[in-house]
């Protein structure tokens, strides 16, 4: 399924501001010193976790498709797979749930080690009418089709996220 620019460019543009906090950090990261790092395959930058076993596990494909044109997905991609490595480093976890939520009608996809919070934001959206629905599409979008197999939907005064759920041990090969 493509999804339209047209729908999401009002949804998307606040992302590339909003998401990146730190210009100077939108190189690529060290992919050795990293356990989520991120890397371009082709044009497609994809966040990356690298596993016990030196193989490299896609987690969020930053689909041109799913962005405004002319969005720095590179950028995009470099930010969150900090804020992943970063996270994972200071905390003792053997699951992250990966979230959709609204904060102040401004829709999210966060990570989460429980239904209902919202611990880390990766991205922010621009700010729409139904939230939910519209980080519900790009979650669905971007996250590897292989980690959506514990899906759940978590229910917030009669609005359902989407949250799937990752085994960090089982990822990472530990």
């Amino acid at each position: 399924m493509k999804i339209q620019h047209w729908s999401l460019f009002p949804l998307l543009a606040t992302s590339m501001i909003v998401s990146i906090t730190h210009p100077a950090d939108a190189e690529s990261t060290n992919s050795s010193e990293k356990t989520f790092f991120c890397q371009a395959n082709g044009t497609t930058p994809t966040t990356l976790a690298k596993a016990s076993n030196g193989e490299d596990i896609p987690i969020f494909n930053w689909n041109k498709e799913v962005f405004p044109p002319g969005a720095n997905l590179q950028a995009i991609c470099d930010n969150v797979s900090e804020k992943l490595d970063n996270y994972l480093a200071s905390e003792n976890l053997s699951a992250v749930s990966f979230k959709t939520a609204r904060m102040d009608y401004i829709p999210a996809i966060c990570v989460t080690d429980a239904e209902k919070n919202c611990n880390l934001v990766l991205l922010t959206l621009d700010p729409v009418e139904e939230p939910i629905e519209a980080a519900n599409l790009v979650l669905d979008s971007i996250l590897n089709p292989q980690l959506k197999v514990k899906k759940a939907l978590s229910s917030d005064r009669g609005v359902q996220s989407n949250l799937y759920t990752v085994s960090i041990w089982d990822l990472l090969g530990f």
